[in-house]
Parts: structure tokens; sequence; C-alpha cells
């Protein structure tokens, strides 16, 4: 829904409705906000990773936020801004604001190396893709890259058997003597790359390394041998370390072709790759900024009409997901139609939260410096707890959760065959075949407490203590108090507000907020109740004290319920029939019952939606819709 840029009141008058909002907050699972580093603390300490802090270091780390100084205790205090935050998604979802707070870059990339066609779409795309890998080096001048190709097997004939490789491949454990090597099942593994000379012979058509050392040791051929990953970067936790790797070879890339000529990396295939890295290729030996783009080193690479379309740092490295209208790669934001984005036009949520210039560029030219919101979030302030407010008396290390995979397209985009792996709709699909599916919400997990959350496998937080932080929660039943200023909001505007903080659904079932972090965990579900006060603010400056103390204004008596109203009134007369499907009330559209269904309380039952492992994805298994999660019949959880 789209709002009239004209119809919005100015700061500079009085007009619509003015008070605020009065919020109890209780706190219903362990609730976590990280406190902010002090500047002497993070002059010190702030370029070091959680594991490399002192004990006590890591202690001060944990700590809930606060807003008190030094030399006085913390106490537990909900930023403003994340109440705030909280609030203008929700309210985005039920006014149906824009979908534009979607990434438009990186592009995205895939890998689909061991993929069954039968199991995963991307299978077919990536080979046919793949056929024509290529091995050379990267030259950089001033500021371009270039590939030099390198000598390919076939054409100095150590290759008698199709289908030719540019490249040679060697048996890890064919490699002895190799002065710095560490060989694949060695714990301390990381990529490699060697400067060597080899020998060998064809046996039955195909290169077979015989001999193998440094570029002086003397043998007949040259080249670099490149070491890339064990394979256990990939393979999920648990494999990462109890499992041997699967990988047994790696490959000698022989020296540059001196007679071919260089082929450059045009800009956008370089910011494609770099914005594209993920943690592993930012750690020795690539470059923490560039990942393998350094001066000299192998590459491999595919052309498209004799350019650079790709390349990475091994043979099975990343592509570009290219739909057929596009000629870059693709990003979450072309998934999102244009309708959608609003661009050009402003939302129920900008109108009362304010918005920058840019969201107004294309709007009337009186308003495109963009205007201030008309709400305000004070912090969340600690009611007296007799029995303390912290879950722990020292901080606790929580359960690891990755970070969202959003290349995961079988729970980003819509998909029109759920139960056939093979006809997925993916980010390389047509963009008319699939839209993404909309804001990424967190189910409720009933009654969590603190062992729910904390680690408790002493071996693995040993082994993987890389990955580790520590916490020290709010426990359950603490309440905070906060409160929402608001000026000049119309009706259906104050009643948008109301509406995110009641959440009226159906009768007899009780709906929670999320704050804070460790939602997958069950972590920060919260219940507010909010108490209106609204104020006729013209007769608030007629005066100065009454009764001897300041006066505030005339009460203005308005019900939530009509306020609401108003708001559900406004929302059912702008939208179209497809998103209003009939319905008489809010509550009754189809976004609407999703919307609450994620937000009930207690929510589903547990084991239906568990923390998916790595592991997990590889199945594909697609998200299931919200209104359908009690009947869900899947392996597994989502």
């Amino acid at each position: 829904m789209t709002v009239d840029v004209g119809s919005l009141p100015g700061h500079d008058v009085y007009t619509c409705n003015n008070g605020y909002i009065d919020c109890t907050l209780t706190v219903e699972t362990p609730l976590y906000i990280r406190s902010a580093m002090s500047p002497d603390f993070f002059k010190k300490y702030g370029d070091k990773e959680f594991h490399e802090l002192a004990e006590d270091h890591k202690n001060e780390r944990a700590r809930f936020f606060s807003t008190n100084g030094p030399g006085r205790p913390p106490q537990p205090v909900i930023p403003g801004s994340s109440l705030r935050g909280m609030t203008r998604s929700l309210l985005e979802i039920a006014s149906f604001g824009k979908m534009q707070w979607v990434a438009g870059e990186p592009g995205v990339t895939f890998r689909a190396v061991a993929a069954s066609q039968k199991k995963d779409p991307l299978a077919a795309v990536y080979r046919s893709m793949m056929t024509g890998v290529k091995a050379g080096y990267l030259e950089k001048k001033r500021n371009d890259w270039f590939i030099i190709p390198a000598l390919e097997p076939v054409k100095c004939g150590l290759a008698a058997k199709k289908p030719y490789k540019p490249y040679l491949e060697v048996k890890d454990k064919k490699i002895t003597g190799l002065r710095g090597f560490i060989k694949l099942e060695d714990p301390e593994y990381i990529p490699q790359y060697h400067d060597i000379s080899f020998d060998g012979k064809i046996i039955k058509g195909k290169f077979v390394v015989q001999k193998i050392g440094a570029r002086n040791a003397g043998y007949k051929y040259k080249g670099v041998l490149v070491c890339t990953g064990s394979m256990r970067e990939t393979a999920g936790e648990a494999a990462s370390q109890e499992q041997k790797t699967r990988r047994t070879t790696h490959v000698i890339v022989l020296e540059k072709d001196n007679g071919a000529n260089p082929l450059k990396i045009e800009k956008n295939v370089l910011e494609d790759y770099k914005n594209t890295l993920t943690p592993f290729q930012k750690e020795k030996p690539f470059d923490r900024e560039y990942g393998c783009l350094v001066d000299g080193r192998p590459v491999f690479y595919i052309l498209e009409n004799r350019r650079v379309f790709f390349f990475g740092h091994c043979p099975n490295f990343r592509i570009p997901a290219i739909p057929e209208q596009l000629n870059r790669a693709a990003t979450p934001r072309d998934f999102v139609p244009l309708a959608l984005r609003g661009e050009g036009e402003l939302d129920m949520a900008e109108a009362i939260f304010g918005f920058a210039p840019s969201a107004a560029k294309e709007v009337k030219e009186k308003i495109t410096d963009g205007r201030s919101g008309r709400v305000f979030f004070t912090d969340a302030r600690l009611l007296p707890a007799p029995g303390g407010c912290l879950s722990a008396e020292k901080p606790v290390p929580p359960k690891v959760l990755s970070s969202p995979k959003p290349t995961a397209f079988q729970h980003y985009l819509t998909q029109s065959e759920p139960d056939n792996p093979s006809r997925l709709c993916h980010y390389a699909s047509p963009l008319h075949a699939t839209v993404i599916r909309g804001h990424k919400l967190y189910w409720h997990k009933g009654c969590v407490n603190l062992k729910d959350i904390v680690e408790s496998d002493k071996e693995k937080m040993k082994r993987f203590f890389k990955q580790y932080t520590r916490i020290i929660p709010v426990k359950p039943g603490v309440k905070f108090t906060f409160r929402i200023y608001f000026e000049n909001l119309k009706d259906e505007e104050l009643g948008a507000l109301l509406w995110v903080l009641m959440l009226p659904g159906k009768k007899g079932i009780g709906y929670r907020h999320k704050l804070g972090m460790g939602k997958p965990l069950g972590m920060g579900t919260v219940k507010i109740v909010p108490e209106l006060n609204l104020m006729e603010r013209k007769s608030r400056y007629m005066k100065l004290m009454q009764n001897g103390i300041w006066y505030q204004g005339d009460v203005v008596n308005k019900s939530p319920e009509q306020l609401m109203k108003a708001f559900e009134s406004k929302i059912l007369e702008a939208i179209d029939s497809t998103d209003k499907e009939n319905a008489d009330c809010l509550a009754d559209t189809g976004r609407i019952m999703r919307l609450l269904k994620i937000l009930e309380w207690p929510g589903p039952p547990r084991e239906s939606t568990g923390y998916m492992e790595l592991s997990s994805f590889k199945d594909r298994r697609v998200l299931p819709d919200p209104l359908d999660i009690d009947k869900s019949d899947r392996d597994g959880s989502l």
C-alpha cells in the first residue's frame, strides 16, 4: 500500500493524534542483546577475534547491553533502536509495505560438483558451463587484471585420452619429499601453492606423475602444484573433523604459454568475484580482500565469447547464476517484482518512521530532501526484579548458529513444484518463473530455558573454539518498560502502530514478539502490553502549569480498537482483490494469517521447527508454508 506524499502532515502544525504509548515488556524466553564496547576497550581489543581475548575480556564482551557509565554496576537495558527496528519490520508486513530491503548486490554464485541431476536443478547447468574450464596465471597491470593462459597438457604431449583437461592431477600420497608440503590428512592442512618440477609417463592414456620435487630438483617438466581446500570446509561441522577428507588429488598447472594473448578480466567480473568471497576464501594463502587475486598465482577460468566469464582458485569454482533476461549475475533483488519494490513511492512505514532523500528521489520535487519520522522510542528500562534479572551468574557459551544462506533457493524463492527437486526454481531461472518468498521471521519454541541454548558438548567446544562466543542473557519473567512518543499521526497510522504492538489475532490465541540474538534457538520471545495516552497538543501550549505541576494537555479519548479498525479499513480498501482474498478483516487475509501463525505463542511442536544443520541443505527440501507447518509430513525439521 502506498501513501500520498502530499498528505503527510508537517512537523510545525498541531493536527492529528499526539501522545505516547507506555509499554510493559515481559521476557518469555532468555533474551540477549550484546553490550557495545567502550572506546578504550575498542581501541585496545576491537580488532581481535573473540577467541583471541583473555578470559576477563571475553566476559566483558559478553555483558548485556547497558547505558550505565564506568564505575556503576551494569543494568540491562533494551536499546530503543532494537524496539524501533522490530516494530517497523512488523509494520511493513502488516501494512502491505514495499519490499525494498532486498540485496541488490552481490550477485549469486553457485557450485554443484557432485550433485545428482535427479535431485538438484543446478547440476546440469553447472556441468555444462564447467566443461570449458581452463587454467592460467594472474597478472596485474596498474589497476587491471589479466589472465595469461597456461600451457595445455595435450599440446605438450602429456595427455593422450579424451576428455583433455587443462591441468594434470597427482595423488596426494605420491607427493613425498617436497619441502613445505602439507598432506590432506594433516590436521594443519591449508590450501597451498608450490613451484615444482616433475616427471612421469602416459599410462592407459593418462599422464601419471611419478616424480615430483622443488623447481630446482631438475625434473623434465615445470609448473605449480595447486592444493585447494580439503573439502572439510564445506562438509559440515561434524564431517569436517570426524571424517576423513574425500579429496585425494591435487592439480598441476603447467607454465605460462608465452605465445598466448593476455585475457583481461572485466571490472564487473572482478566485482562479482570479490562480492561473493566466502570466509574460507579470505583466509591464508588467499588475500583477505581479493581472494585468489594475487599477482602471479595460478587461476582457473571459463570463457564466453572469448571473454573471461568467471574464475576461481580451484577447477570446480563457483559460477554466477545468470537468468536468460540478464547479462550479469542475478541478485535476490532481481526476483522482487517491480510492483512490490515501490520505487519512487512511499509506504506507510516510511510515512510514520521517516525516509531518506533516496527513498523519495522520484516523488514530487518539494519533498526530495526526505523527512524525519513522527515516532520516538525510548530505551526499555528494567523494572525491579527481586530474584535477579540474569539467567546465569557468569557468561555462558551458546550453541553455534551459522550465517544466513540466501543461496539456498529452496528456502528463499517460491516453488511451483516443491516435491520435485530437479524442477526447483533457482537464481538462474527465468525472472518470471519465481519470486522472493517474503519477509524472514522465526518461530517461537515455547518455554526455552538456559540449558536449551547453552552448548554442553565440551569436546566440540574444544575442537571448534574459534566458533564460540559467550553471552549472559536476561531470564524469563523479567519485566521492562519503555515509551513510544508520537506526533501528528493519522488514525490509521496510530492504529497501525497499535496493531503491531497488540497483535490482534484469533480469540484465545496468544502472540509474541521477537528481539535480540539467538532467535533460531527460541531466544528473544517477549510479550508487550501497550497503554495508549492521547493528548490534545494545542491545549498543551495554552498554559504552563496546572495544580502546581507541568500541564501536559487535555486527554483525548479514543480506544485502541477504534484506531486499529481505522487501520484495517484503510488497508483492506487499498490492497487489490488478490491480496484481500474476500477477507472481512485484516487477520483473515492470507498475508496476515501467515504472519500471525509465525507469531503464535507457544508456537508449533519444537520438533517441527528445529534448527537445520549444514548437512541438511544438500537435500534441497522446500520450506513449507507457515499455515502448513502443523500438517507437514516432511522428514526432519524446518
